[in-house]
């Protein structure tokens, strides 16, 4: 009998996908009834085989049968919620989220159509430098920021160097912030834009925010954006 299960490699419960498992399971089982009763047909009748080992064998391969069909409910439960969580992030299109990142968005709309951007310090510093990077990694803007302790608001109209505006896409932002003594001061950015669609991969669910795929769990705030003749504005 132990030839039978060294012969044979169960399939194990853990990971993967629980139908090729299943299917594994079947193949493997039906090889082991035809090991099984080959055996029996050519056993010594002076030292039969040994009835608890089979039976050992049996449940063993119950239990596994057992483990993976629970696995294919909990993979089914997981699809279910993953399409639930995907279903109500749609809600979001059209809102504003705020998350965690230093970048800022420029629309086809130019210095018109940005996302906003903010930064912090973790205290008051005696110089702030800010750079904005695009695609390529060039600086296309630098920018004299805030020096007090706590959130400030990215200041920048959309231009270059020269004066000239951006072409649409997203732009990294670099903020450096040092002490009298120049030593580092911590900062931390968020950005603010609007969710034009929804995705998921793998399970998990992302916001295109203009061209870029937010992980659902990054976003820290939700609002409605507001509405046109408002006298809301932003830099």
């Amino acid at each position: 009998m132990n030839e039978i299960s060294n012969a044979l490699g169960v399939p194990g419960t853990g990971g993967g996908d629980a139908a090729a498992s299943k299917d594994s399971l079947g193949e493997t089982f039906d090889d082991f009834l035809t090991l099984l009763t080959t055996q029996l047909q050519y056993q010594d009748p002076l030292s039969p085989m040994d009835s608890t080992q089979f039976t050992e064998q049996l449940v063993h391969f119950t239990n596994v049968e057992q483990g993976i069909a629970q696995n294919e409910k909990l993979e089914e439960l997981l699809a279910q919620n993953s399409f639930n969580t995907t279903a109500q992030a749609v809600g979001f299109i059209g809102k504003e989220v705020e998350m965690f990142g230093e970048f800022v968005v420029v629309g086809d709309g130019g210095p018109d159509d940005m996302s906003v951007m903010s930064y912090g310090l973790a205290r008051d510093a005696s110089e702030t430098t800010i750079k904005i990077f695009d695609d390529s990694g060039e600086v296309v803007r630098e920018l004299i920021g805030k020096t007090a302790a706590g959130a400030h608001e990215l200041n920048w109209d959309g231009r270059d160097e020269n004066g000239i505006a951006v072409p649409p896409g997203i732009y990294a932002i670099e903020v450096e912030a040092v002490g009298s003594n120049d030593e580092p001061i911590g900062t931390a950015g968020r950005t603010e834009a609007v969710v034009q669609a929804v995705s998921t991969n793998n399970g998990r669910t992302f916001l295109d925010i203009g061209g870029i795929d937010i992980p659902l769990e990054d976003v820290i705030a939700i609002r409605q954006q507001p509405e046109e003749g408002s006298t809301e504005t932003a830099n």
